[in-house]
């Protein structure tokens, strides 16, 4: 029997108040993005990446007629600069990788669905695990290296020395700045950069931001990896 137009306005009885209410909050499921490239195809492309800054530095150099040795202490090696630059830059890697999983803690959480936290999430199930999520240890140490090596030598060594470190490291962020909507992580990145420019002037080596940049990759893309075997098998 159809139902009358008095019955199609009425509220669906079936339903509790709680159920006809809206949520405030819907949580999203965190779905790890199809990704057109695989790893190996993601490893060589930012390996040229990384290549193509030693070069564009190497280039800048001789250019620009700039004292290479000006980036380094006069004797990096020797026993006690060495033991300083390793315990800094490991230290502060570290660090920075502490809050790094403190913060993806945060924001791997759906209910925190404030804008910084879910840029985070997004950054990194959108962009970031579909294309580091299947690299091998091999290949997540050398890309950790090779960019904690070719980044520092541009930014905090070459670019800094000629346009100030503020500039240099604003191009750092921006080079992390994918789109709006990750500017967070672009913030965070500069910070992070600000950090490197301090680790070089307090010992005088730029060796010692690379060892803090390395060791923040490394352990980057080695979490990426386990989280996206985790959502593998669980799936």
């Amino acid at each position: 029997m159809p139902e009358s137009p008095e019955d199609e306005n009425k509220p669906d009885n079936d339903k509790t108040e709680l159920e006809q209410k809206e949520p405030d909050f819907q949580e999203e499921a965190l779905i790890e993005m199809p990704s057109s490239f695989n790893a190996d195809t993601v490893f060589i492309m930012t390996v040229l990446v990384e290549t193509g800054l030693l070069i564009l530095s190497t280039l800048w150099l001789n250019i620009a007629s700039f004292d290479s040795k000006a980036l380094y202490l006069d004797n990096p090696f020797a026993p006690e600069t060495l033991r300083r630059t390793l315990s800094y830059g490991l230290c502060a890697g570290l660090a920075v990788s502490c809050l790094n999983i403190i913060l993806m803690l945060f924001s791997l959480n759906p209910k925190n669905n404030i804008y910084i936290f879910r840029s985070f999430r997004d950054l990194i199930f959108r962009e970031m695990m579909p294309l580091f999520g299947g690299m091998t240890l091999f290949k997540i140490c050398f890309l950790a290296f090779i960019s904690g090596v070719s980044e520092e030598i541009f930014f905090r060594g070459v670019l800094e020395a000629k346009v100030g470190s503020l500039n240099a490291n604003l191009c750092f962020a921006l080079a992390h700045f994918p789109r709006l909507y990750y500017f967070p992580y672009a913030a965070w990145a500069g910070l992070v950069g600000m950090l490197m420019s301090y680790l070089k002037v307090e010992t005088g080596n730029l060796i010692t931001p690379m060892i803090c940049h390395s060791v923040i990759n490394l352990i980057s893309i080695w979490l990426l990896t386990k989280l996206s075997k985790k959502r593998k098998e669980e799936a």
